[in-house]
C-alpha cells in the first residue's frame, strides 16, 4: 500500500510539473512569466524523476531547495517590507471595534486618524485595549500600499529573522546530501 501512494504522489508531482510547462503556452504569458511556469515545472518534472528512479540524493536537493527557498524567501521579504516599507507617524485614536471571531475568541481593531489627513488607518487584532484612550495620540506605522496600520513590528520582525535562519540551515543541509 506504501508503495502505491509513494508512486500516486510520484504521479503527482509530475502532474504538475506538465501542467506548469503547458500552461503559460496557452495564456499568453510574457517571456518573464514563461521563464518562472518552466522553471517550476522543471522542478516538479524533476522531483517526480527523482522519485520514480528513487534517487534520494536528487530528490533530498530538491526538498531540500523547496524549504530552504520558501522560508528564507519569506524572511527576507518581510523583513524588508517591514524595514523599507511602513512610515512611523502620530495617529488619533477615533474609534475601538470589537469583533468576535468564529471560535468565540474576541479581539479588537484600532482605527487611527493622521492629522490633516481624511482617511483612517486600521490596526487589526489586538487582543486587548486597556491602555488605549479614544481621543489620544498614539506612534503608529503606517503602509505605503493600503490603509493598514500597525503598533509595533517587533514580532513579526523576529519571525522573519527566525525564517531567514531556517532557509539558511535548509540550504547547509544540501552539501550533506551531496557527498552521500
Amino acid at each position: 500500500m506504501e508503495l502505491i501512494i509513494f508512486y500516486a504522489v510520484a504521479l503527482m508531482f509530475g502532474a504538475v510539473g506538465g501542467l506548469f510547462f503547458y500552461y503559460p503556452f496557452q495564456q499568453g504569458y510574457d517571456t518573464k512569466e514563461k521563464i518562472l511556469y518552466i522553471s517550476i515545472g522543471t522542478f516538479f518534472a524533476a522531483l517526480s524523476f527523482s522519485m520514480f528512479t528513487k534517487n534520494v540524493v536528487l530528490g533530498g536537493t530538491l526538498l531540500t531547495l523547496l524549504m530552504g527557498g520558501a522560508t528564507l524567501g519569506y524572511g527576507v521579504y518581510e523583513s524588508y517590507s517591514i524595514i523599507t516599507h511602513h512610515i512611523k507617524t502620530e495617529g488619533k485614536l477615533v474609534n475601538i471595534d470589537k469583533h468576535h471571531s468564529s471560535k468565540g475568541s474576541v479581539y479588537y481593531s484600532l482605527n487611527f486618524k493622521l492629522e490633516g489627513d481624511r482617511e483612517t488607518y486600521t490596526v487589526d487584532h489586538i487582543s486587548f485595549t486597556k491602555k488605549y484612550v479614544i481621543g489620544n495620540t498614539y506612534n503608529i506605522f503606517i503602509s505605503n500600499h493600503d490603509h493598514a496600520a500597525y503598533i509595533h513590528r517587533i514580532g513579526p520582525f523576529f519571525l522573519s529573522i527566525l525564517c531567514i535562519i531556517m532557509g539558511i540551515i535548509w540550504f547547509q543541509l544540501i552539501p550533506e546530501l551531496l557527498c552521500k
